[in-house]
């Protein structure tokens, strides 16, 4: 349940940034429908079914509300900024708009894979395949489903752009995580206080 939560809101507290800014910004959203529902079916929907479906007899510890908000907060945070800074960019490398859909569900694409690597811990053969199938899943919908999800080829800037920021996604996403496991120790340790 706590794997599932955290996919879930991962998705939910990265569209609320993204589209509080959309709004205060005044620019158009960059993601389109179909180009959402590939990411939330391959990050979120598949692995969390599959991962429900593993027996589990460990209780529940902890706060679950202060655990999965702590666990999902920095991949919504990564996404929201990589995202937004390629928007940003783009108008500045003057990106066509159409490219922006294909980069930013790539952009997103890569943190939802990173915050699924950290839930399949620790790694076994069923966690692997779950990975694996979500990961192919991806790719054979933006390879052969394409017109169904509104992904198209990008050009060379909108490609170098998306390359960037999903490198730099891997660093701030690790460096934020490291951040709110701090921050949840600390609260843990004032609270036995």
């Amino acid at each position: 349940i706590t794997r599932s939560a955290t996919l879930f809101l991962y998705k939910n507290i990265f569209s609320l940034l993204l589209a509080i800014f959309s709004i205060v910004a005044s620019f158009e959203y960059p993601l389109e429908p179909t180009q959402v529902s590939l990411i939330s079916m391959f990050n979120v929907g598949v692995p969390a079914f599959l991962l429900a479906l593993e027996p589990n007899e460990g209780r529940q510890k902890g706060r679950f509300i202060r655990r999965t908000l702590f666990k999902s907060l920095p991949a919504a945070l990564t996404s929201f900024f990589a995202i937004m800074f390629l928007v940003l960019f783009s108008v500045l490398f003057e990106v066509p708009k159409s490219d922006i859909g294909t980069a930013s569900t790539y952009l997103l694409s890569v943190v939802g894979f990173l915050i699924l690597i950290d839930m399949i811990k620790p790694l076994n053969k069923y966690h692997i395949m779950v990975f694996v199938i979500c990961v192919l899943g991806f790719i054979v919908g933006c390879n052969y489903f394409y017109h169904l999800f509104d992904i198209q080829n990008i050009s060379l800037k909108a490609g170098s752009l998306c390359a960037l920021f999903a490198i730099a996604e891997i660093s701030v996403m690790r460096n934020l995580t490291f951040l709110m496991k701090k921050l949840d120790k600390i609260k843990i340790v004032k609270e036995k206080d």
